[in-house]
């Protein structure tokens, strides 16, 4: 999304109050979902109750009210607004009827009650299937004017997202164009189009049997043998379990993905340095707090930073360098810790 300001709504300012009946602040939050909806069922409210004189009943339609008014007192897009009040008729939290070009509006607060809750935002997606794909004579049939939604190819991080972004002009259809294989699907919420791809490796590994298994908390001697790189992450998640250190299954999802990331010697340096933060000091398994996230000590690789242990009884630190000897060291210990694993393999064929 754009992060220049949104323009100040250009509607006109007045006084007095629009009231709310209090039994209907109860359906408020399983009724209404996101700003959208939220601020339009606020100035649908605030039509209706306008100055008037002592006595007269309050109005029971609303003015004409277009959806370009809508979107600039919620300060979002006028697609935006269309699916919000779309969904808010069809569920019948607001009735509308058609005034000229705009719609005049009605809250029922008197059936709110009796409404069911809003549908989840929750997409339950099934197994991945074969998208269809263009012909050769569609994908040559001449094409219009081409717009770029990005100046420049972006990256996200494994298990990232990125921020909505407006669209240069209005689509309504999707398509997908890939270098290599990978699983995506797509789903829609707000007004916001959301596509979520993953690569080959990684959607045939979450497909195969027992993937649910993989992302419960594990024994220390759980290992995963289905790649080179990937066989040795039991050592870097071991070395957390050992001093009493577990992550939640996202975590250690977000690590196995850094994790393949890095070649075998920074994989096993990594593996020392949790060793090293543990047996020195600087991670205290009774203040879990102060202790780094697995894929976060592996995207920052934070190995290479000296460890810092914590003070000793005496309130003097121990000084730990690690030097160009110290790296150096564990490397080899990588190197040779690399070998020992290569020669069992080369043992049990």
């Amino acid at each position: 999304m754009s992060t220049s300001p949104l323009p100040r709504p250009e509607i006109q300012r007045r006084n007095g109050f629009a009231p709310l009946p209090n039994e209907c602040l109860w359906d408020w939050a399983r009724l209404a979902s996101g700003d959208a909806q939220l601020l339009s069922i606020l100035f649908i409210n605030s039509e209706i109750h306008v100055f008037r004189k002592k006595g007269d009943p309050p109005l029971k339609w609303t003015r004409a009210i277009s959806n370009e008014e809508l979107a600039q007192f919620a300060r979002c897009t006028v697609r935006a607004i269309e699916i919000a009040i779309g969904d808010l008729t069809v569920r019948k939290v607001i009735n509308r009827k058609k005034a000229g070009k705009a719609y005049a509006y009605q809250i029922p607060w008197e059936t709110w009650s009796e409404l069911p809750d809003r549908p989840s935002k929750v997409v339950v997606l099934g197994e991945a299937e074969p998208a269809e794909e263009e012909s050769e004579d569609e994908a040559k049939r001449p094409k219009g004017q081409v717009l770029a939604v990005f100046s420049k190819p972006q990256k996200v991080r494994a298990g990232g997202r990125t921020k909505p972004k407006d669209l240069p002009a209005a689509a309504g259809r999707l398509q997908f164009e890939a270098e290599s294989e990978i699983e995506f699907d797509a789903r829609m919420c707000d007004g916001i189009l959301t596509i979520r791809a993953k690569s080959e490796e990684i959607a045939k590994r979450t497909s195969t049997k027992g993937e649910d298994k993989r992302n419960r908390f594990r024994n220390p001697d759980t290992q995963v043998l289905d790649s080179k790189h990937h066989s040795n992450f039991h050592l870097f998640e071991t070395a957390w379990l050992k001093h009493g250190i577990n992550a939640a299954p996202d975590d250690w999802s977000g690590a196995r993905a850094a994790w393949l990331e890095l070649d075998t010697a920074q994989q096993l340096a990594a593996v020392k340095g949790v060793h090293d933060r543990f047996e020195q000091g600087e991670y205290d398994p009774k203040e879990p707090k102060w202790i780094h996230l697995p894929q976060n000590y592996l995207r920052k690789k934070l190995w290479m930073r000296p460890v810092r242990p914590r003070k000793t009884s005496g309130g003097k630190d121990v000084m730990v360098f690690k030097n160009a000897a110290t790296v150096r060291a564990a490397h080899e210990w990588a190197e040779k810790t690399q070998r020992e694993i290569d020669a069992k393999k080369r043992i049990t064929k």
